[in-house]
């Protein structure tokens, strides 16, 4: 069944189900980039002599190889997951695009988890799709990391992985793409990648991912002027950049500077992170004006981390990583009560001196919600 305009307030499911058209016939969106930010988190690894660098797999034959549940078991959402994955292995839209050049990495001592995969269009185009943080612990750590390294090991990955698919299709112009973490490291290259690439970037889109600002100012001077060129950096691109914020406790953490560089979603029936909760009106991604209030909300973080000297922002990462280790969880951050919970219970055994400055970041973050926050820089 081919779209037909009829279809109200859905999810990517649901767009799955009823367009059906090659791409050839209906161009490419940013819903169908969304799918294949969502395609890269199946665990492909888990099925390594069919997936790797030299491989090359039409979508339509992953089922082949395994379950739909076995691809997106530890994924965190396997639930939403799998409803999507079923539809997408089952899309003639889809069936006959192929990943290429599978790349997974999971180093607890480098402090690494990253994904990233090739999708080549029929038009010549090549979808480079960067995988966001699973359920591995070594992912949140690379992920609080990020507030107090000038480049995360992979944000380095991800450039490396850019500049190795440019090389190996020198012909092909590329639209990157990422979820959470994933669109970090999809901005990251937009920062980032040589300048004689940056004409073979057609476009960058973002789903509830970060922007590459690492907040330094007289609080934490070893990052010198980054932020400033890395906003310079911005202004100059030479393609557009597109970044999507879902309602989500995630997205409410993200949000960096002047949000109106943000693009607003309507979630369907949950304010999650997943990308399945996302409305789609009409294949498209249906969009909204946030509240003031809302936007208050999203700084909070931003406010938070420009308080922080680069010694308690390595303490933060330390503490948050070594309290999960202990209660032997990670983090889910659609639901902080588990969170919280553990640690609290980190908190109690840690050491005298490490009560102090947890202490210190808790009135940090009273103080970033107060009337003396911290002004954000804007554009």
């Amino acid at each position: 069944m081919s779209y037909n305009g009829a279809m109200s307030k859905e999810n990517l499911e649901h767009y799955l189900q009823v367009e059906q058209r090659p791409f050839d016939e209906a161009p490419l969106t940013d819903v169908d980039l969304m799918a294949f930010a969502a395609l890269i988190y199946a665990e492909f690894e888990r099925f390594p002599l069919t997936f790797d660098e030299a491989a090359s797999t039409p979508i339509g034959d992953m089922p082949r190889y395994g379950t739909p549940w076995e691809y997106v078991e530890h994924d965190c959402h396997p639930k939403g997951m799998l409803p999507f994955i079923e539809a997408l292995f089952a899309n003639p839209r889809f069936t006959g695009i192929s990943l290429q050049r599978f790349r997974c990495i999971v180093d607890e001592e480098r402090g690494v988890q990253f994904g990233a995969g090739c999708f080549p269009l029929p038009d010549g185009r090549v979808i480079v799709a960067y995988r966001g943080t699973n359920t591995l612990l070594v992912g949140w750590q690379e992920n609080i990391d990020l507030i107090w390294q000038v480049e995360g090991p992979g944000e380095a990955e991800a450039l490396r992985y850019f500049e190795d698919a440019a090389a190996a299709y020198p012909d092909a112009s590329f639209i990157v793409c990422g979820h959470s973490k994933g669109g970090g490291l999809a901005d990251h290259v937009a920062v980032y990648a040589p300048n004689e690439l940056l004409p073979r970037i057609e476009r960058v889109v973002t789903f509830d991912g970060p922007p590459s600002f690492r907040l330094g100012d007289i609080n934490c001077p070893e990052f010198g002027d980054l932020d400033d060129i890395i906003l310079a950096r911005y202004d100059q691109l030479p393609f557009p950049l597109q970044r999507y914020i879902f309602p989500s406790m995630v997205a409410l953490m993200l949000e960096r500077r002047d949000p109106s560089v943000f693009t607003y979603t309507e979630a369907v029936d949950s304010r999650t992170h997943n990308l399945c909760s996302v409305h789609i009106v009409d294949g498209r991604i249906a969009t909204r004006t946030p509240s003031a209030e809302e936007l208050q909300t999203g700084m909070l973080t931003s406010r938070w981390v420009q308080l922080m000297s680069l010694d308690l922002r390595c303490f933060i990462s330390t503490f948050i990583v070594g309290a999960c280790r202990a209660a032997n969880t990670s983090i889910n951050l659609d639901n902080l009560k588990p969170l919280i919970a553990v640690l609290w219970r980190g908190f109690l055994a840690a050491s005298p001196a490490a009560k102090i400055k947890a202490m210190r970041l808790i009135g940090y973050l009273l103080k970033a919600n107060g009337p003396d926050a911290p002004l954000i820089y804007s554009k």
